[in-house]
């Protein structure tokens, strides 16, 4: 029970440190403006695309 009360208080501080982090990026939190997209899911899709700036469209970023 120690070790679950641990790691359940462990999760709890990366969880802290992603939302700030999520809500220093404007990207982040403009994503997070979308149902369902939390920091986490944010920062992932951030993190996966990178510049969106690189793609020509919307439509090409979904391709």
């Amino acid at each position: 029970m120690r070790q679950l009360d641990l790691l359940g208080s462990e999760l709890a501080t990366a969880d802290r440190e992603l939302a700030i982090e999520a809500f220093a990026d404007p990207v982040v939190r403009h994503l997070m403006t979308i149902p369902g997209v939390d920091a986490v899911v944010g920062l992932s899709v951030v993190a996966a695309v990178g510049d969106f700036g690189w793609f020509a469209s919307a439509e090409k970023l979904v391709a």
